[in-house]
């Protein structure tokens, strides 16, 4: 039985409903919730982490007030947000910040204070640190002014990490910003990678990566367990979502309800 078992979302972008496209069509935030409260039913304990990006990139104020109130819903334990959250409405953004368990630690938004760090004490002695990055690069324009990034915050995190922490990051940035993060933080045991709507699945020294795929298409599904070497072990699955799970109606109700109050708007 894993330790832990973290569930990821990422790049979500404004993708409330299932696109009735490909074979089979994927996605829907009412199929998705559906797949994390079985996942919550087991016994291992759960974290449900999403990456950012989950706004769609352009400002439609309508749909994505849809998806923080599904967001609401499906309650995340960390959520991370990224450079299409900032598109958005201030007033959209302030509730998104109260309403969350904010993660990223090293930078700060208006009068909020830096995003927790996570912490889940594990069997064995051992303790789960789940942090957030959200890089500057991720902006491919004027960084919005109530942004505030220190790095020093986030150095200070990973260097007064314990010795029996298993340390995650949540990454929100370009390949170029990982691989530096990568080569600053070497002993980070696992990134979740959001923004580039990356599949990767990858070891690179110490550290393993898991990309968080795109537009709610697949839940990924992150299994902790501890080798007989007594070395951290991750094991990675992807669960389409598909129409083949029941749909949440709280969740649906939000969707139907967007749809009637927006007809033929979106």
């Amino acid at each position: 039985m894993p330790l832990v078992t973290v569930l990821f979302t990422a790049n979500i972008n404004g993708n409330i409903e299932n696109c009735n496209c490909g074979d089979p069509p994927l996605g829907g935030l009412d199929y998705l919730a559906t797949l994390i409260k079985n996942e919550r039913r087991k016994s291992t304990p759960v974290l449900f982490i999403d990456g950012g990006d989950y706004f769609n990139s352009y400002p439609y104020l309508a749909l994505n007030e849809a998806a923080a109130d599904i967001l609401l819903l499906i309650r995340p334990e960390g959520f991370l947000p990224g450079d299409q959250e900032f598109a958005e409405d201030k007033v959209l953004l302030t509730r998104l910040f109260k309403q969350n368990n904010i993660l990223g630690s090293n930078f700060r938004f208006a009068s909020f204070p830096a995003g927790k760090v996570l912490h889940r004490a594990l069997d064995g002695n051992r303790m789960l640190a789940v942090a957030g990055y959200l890089s500057p690069d991720s902006f491919s324009e004027k960084i919005p002014d109530d942004i505030r990034f220190n790095e020093k915050e986030f150095e200070d995190i990973y260097a007064n990490r314990t010795a029996n922490s298993i340390f995650v990051t949540v990454f929100h940035g370009t390949a170029a910003a990982l691989r530096r993060f990568v080569q600053a933080y070497p002993k980070t045991d696992l990134i979740l990678w959001a923004h580039e709507q990356s599949n990767l699945i990858e070891k690179r020294g110490a550290t393993t990566i898991v990309g968080g795929c795109s537009d709610g298409e697949y839940l990924t599904i992150i299994r902790l367990f501890i080798g007989t070497d007594n070395k951290v072990q991750w094991n990675v699955e992807r669960k389409a979502v598909t129409k083949k799970y029941d749909t949440d109606k709280n969740v649906r109700r939000i969707i139907e309800y967007f749809h009637k109050k927006n007809k033929n708007q979106y």
